[in-house]
């Protein structure tokens, strides 16, 4: 399991780090790596150690682009817990859920914002609630657990990826618009 993001509240880290709790009471093999930094990074470690999961969670801190690249492509799943926080703050569309689907990499992640534009729940990842490790620990568990599955999401989420984000085709798009304008 990989998960990339700055360690704030709207990247939903803590629901991932109780997830894996979750998923390690299970009995389910895996590993999970947090990579980034930020002002809940002590809060995190906190959980981490007071949950006994420094053996199947681990925090990467930030990396160079290129490692981060090979670590999401290297992963059975990338998980984006997304949530809303407490005062409203929230993402748009993480550019690095795109970056997992162009690579292959099948996708977790929650219905925020723009997120529901791309992943389609069992078409092109699985699509959990917010603030519901329960729900996000199964949809890992299905992932980690189901190759097929896995390869079916990917194959399709990196169909979406070209279909509706392939540069040249957007910009012949705006162009029309302006030529219409």
């Amino acid at each position: 399991i990989c998960a990339i993001g700055r360690l704030v509240e709207k990247k939903g880290f803590c629901d991932l780090v109780a997830a894996c709790h979750l998923l390690k009471q299970q009995g389910v093999v895996f590993q999970c790596e947090l990579i980034g930094d930020g002002e809940l990074k002590p809060e995190i470690e906190k959980q981490i150690h007071s949950l006994g999961i420094q053996d199947v969670v681990t925090m990467q801190g930030s990396l160079p682009q290129k490692e981060v690249k090979a670590r999401l492509r290297q992963a059975a799943v990338f998980a984006a817990p997304c949530v809303i926080g407490e005062d409203g703050n929230r993402d748009g569309l993480p550019t690095v859920l795109l970056e997992a689907m162009a690579l292959g990499t099948p996708c977790v992640s929650t219905a925020v914002t723009g997120i529901p534009e791309v992943i389609f729940n069992g078409k092109t990842g699985l699509m959990v609630e917010q603030h519901n490790p329960n729900s996000l620990a199964e949809a890992l568990k299905q992932m980690l657990e189901n190759s097929e599955l896995r390869v079916r999401l990917a194959e399709q989420a990196r169909l979406l990826i070209e279909r509706e984000f392939d540069i040249h085709e957007n910009c012949k798009k705006i162009r029309t618009q302006f030529q219409h304008t």
